[in-house]
């Protein structure tokens, strides 16, 4: 049996900050429809985490200090599954990488595993915001960005 430090020193962490909410589409695959390669998603609620600021060390080390975007990292509770992991890319299952919505409906790109430590719980994941939001859609070309619950844009414009 492994000792979980994750485990005790997240309640001290949650008393300076509280986790937040994540949506997860996890890359599935591609499909090829007459030489358009499109990627699918599906979508996955309830994941929690924490997202905080990437030092200038980490991001000149990965040769990302140059870069006008915004990187952050995310501490993730996350599934000891391989299947149901967050991944950057995931070349066995070909899979490019996953994205991440926040409670503030912005999209980030994840671009890396920095720390898998899903065996126990969590891991910690570094994104890329997007300025502007992906086309993310299930293998039925379905936009999984909607929230069938409280978006009724969708519905709208049907009629």
């Amino acid at each position: 049996m492994s000792l979980n430090l994750h485990a005790i020193v997240r309640p001290a962490i949650n008393v300076n900050k509280e986790d937040l909410p994540f949506t997860v589409f996890r890359s599935e695959g591609q499909k090829n429809v007459k030489g358009i390669v499109t990627a699918y998603y599906s979508r996955q609620d309830g994941y929690m985490g924490q997202i905080q600021s990437e030092g200038d060390s980490a991001l000149y080390h990965a040769e990302l200090g140059t870069q006008s975007t915004v990187i952050r990292k995310i501490y993730l509770y996350a599934p000891d599954d391989l299947d149901q992991r967050v991944w950057s890319v995931y070349r066995t299952k070909s899979r490019s990488g996953d994205y991440i919505r926040d409670n503030k409906g912005q999209y980030w790109l994840v671009t890396a595993v920095l720390e898998d430590f899903s065996e126990v719980g969590w891991e910690c994941i570094r994104v890329t915001l997007q300025t502007v939001k992906p086309e993310i859609k299930d293998e039925n070309g379905n936009d999984l960005t909607v929230d069938p619950v409280t978006d009724t844009t969708q519905e709208a414009s049907d009629e």
